[in-house]
């Protein structure tokens, strides 16, 4: 198997979203706002969300270890791969159209 050379940006993205989920699944159930609101107020336990958080924002740093240098911090001295660059903009650019294209109003 072929190592991908840009894998490591899906490893950032993943690392994102485990954070943002656990943090915001974590928290809200403290308050009951948003998501997590709706889930407690259609029986699932507090704790269940508490231990998701607790869970997923650690693997989610752990996705993120060692990252410095593809991301020009380090050794790198600020040198990033100009592909990965271009084409995280390019993604950008194409995600941010489609949701402009598909809201409705």
């Amino acid at each position: 198997m072929t190592r991908l050379r840009w894998a490591y940006l899906l490893r950032f993205f993943a690392g994102c979203c485990l954070i943002a989920n656990g943090v915001y699944l974590g928290v809200g159930s403290f308050e009951g706002v948003g998501d997590a609101g709706d889930l407690l107020r259609y029986g699932a336990p507090g704790w269940q969300l508490i231990a998701f958080g607790l869970i997923c924002v650690p693997l989610g740093l752990a996705c993120w270890h060692r990252f410095g240098p593809q991301f020009g911090l380090g050794e790198a001295m600020g040198l990033v791969d100009r592909r990965a660059a271009v084409g995280s903009l390019v993604l950008l650019i194409v995600v941010l159209a489609v949701e402009i294209l598909a809201d409705g109003r």
